[in-house]
């Protein structure tokens, strides 16, 4: 185990037990976190993180917890239907919601990590971690595993066309059932069986054709003849890794790992980046909720875009799953490097703010104060020194070449 993966998990295990601890109060920030899913339903919009559900009615800008009877559980996955809100977690199974998260009732597949869920008519579908696909044909009384031919275990993805139903697994592909999850086939012509499928979307044309979109470890692939044949359609993505797609009237979102959120207005054909501020964000869900698009990010939390992605702002008052990786102070000032950049405070924790003006979308793992400066040591970027007490940040990594990543301790 890796120096630094040893005290990630220190860091982990103290931080866990200052949650418990009564001598211990949340401040009011920094605020962001792991975000795996988002889903929309009228005007209310629903958060999967690594602390259970989180639920916002105002568009994102205030957000409270729905977790009695799922406290602290990480869900990986949500899915609505009709009145039912579904939440589908790491290890614990599948919860079923009535009331919009008020309360929680367990279904069931414990010790199994829930990773997608879909509904096609009354069956409720359930891929997983490791065990293949499960149905549920009465509203999750009662699951059954539905793996003839599925040879990969592992689903990212499940959607639902038509009487049509695709699983996206981690490693092989593309599998396809015509028959409730009865028998599986592959349908990989045009992709590579090793492919990573970490989502899968369904969009009809509007002249009775439908098109399956893959977001896949190898760009955007594209199928109009569900899914015997598949072609890339990843033109301006660059080499990013898509992980999550949604669509907001004909332009079609995709969240990258790493890259940010692209848009594009022609099927796939060709793509651009939205926005500027996110371009070095991992997206893991994108949900549209009226004319706002909102983005789930890993460890930044929440951003919604008013404007079809041109511009995206931070929405996670009440949202505080950030890490917080390091603590160093200077001149009465109080430093924390967070997942989300460096952010300060002068009351105590009272109030934070950003400041990260040269030093943007890093992971700062420690601080060090020499004479009038500043240093902080980053997980990617090496070392970057303040002379203004963080409100500017120059990286200082010459003659470092590739030994300046991670740099675990500044002393």
């Amino acid at each position: 185990m890796s120096a630094f993966i040893r005290s990630f998990l220190t860091m982990i295990i103290l931080l866990n037990l200052m949650v418990i601890n009564a001598q211990w109060k949340q401040t009011a920030g920094p605020y962001g976190g792991y975000i795996h899913c988002l889903t929309a339903s009228g005007t209310n919009l629903f958060a999967a993180t690594n602390k259970g559900v989180y639920f916002s009615e105002n568009s994102g800008a205030t957000w409270t917890t729905i977790n009695n009877d799922l406290s602290n559980e990480e869900v990986l996955s949500l899915v609505i239907y009709g009145t039912n809100l579904f939440a589908g977690t790491a290890d614990s199974g599948i919860y079923l919601s009535k009331d919009n998260g008020s309360s929680w009732v367990n279904l069931g597949l414990r010790n199994i990590n829930i990773n997608s869920l879909a509904v096609s008519g009354t069956d409720i579908f359930a891929g997983t971690g490791g065990n293949g696909v499960y149905l549920s044909p009465d509203n999750g009384t009662t699951w059954q595993a539905v793996n003839d031919g599925l040879t990969h275990k592992v689903i990212q993805s499940l959607v639902v066309s038509g009487m049509s139903l695709f699983a996206g697994t981690n490693g092989g592909g593309v599998y396809l059932s015509t028959d409730n999850g009865t028998s599986w086939k592959t349908v990989n012509n045009g992709l590579q069986y090793d492919f990573y499928v970490y989502s899968l979307a369904v969009h009809p044309d509007g002249n009775g054709d439908t098109t399956i979109y893959a977001a896949t470890d190898k760009g955007v692939f594209i199928s109009t003849d569900d899914g015997a044949g598949w072609k890339k359609a990843d033109s301006g993505l660059g080499k990013n890794n898509v992980i999550s797609f949604a669509f907001s009237g004909s332009n079609l979102f995709a969240g990258t790992g790493g890259g940010g959120v692209f848009i594009s207005t022609d099927n796939a054909a060709s793509w651009t980046a939205a926005g500027s501020n996110l371009t070095n964000f991992t997206v893991n869900s994108i949900a549209v909720l009226g004319i706002d698009i909102f983005a789930g990010t890993w460890v930044h939390g929440v951003y919604r875009s008013e404007n079809n992605g041109t511009e995206w702002t931070s929405v996670n008052n009440g949202l505080a799953n950030t890490i917080v990786a390091s603590l160093g102070s200077s001149n009465s000032i109080l430093f924390a490097g967070t997942g989300n950049g460096v952010y300060s405070t002068t009351d105590n924790g009272t109030g934070w703010i950003e400041d990260n003006k040269g030093m943007e979308n890093t992971i700062a793992n420690s601080f060090a104060e020499i004479g009038n400066s500043l240093f902080a040591g980053t997980l990617y970027n090496g070392i970057y020194r303040s002379s203004d007490n963080g409100a500017n940040w120059t990286a200082v990594n010459n003659s470092m070449g590739d030994a300046f990543y991670a740099v675990e301790c500044l002393a």
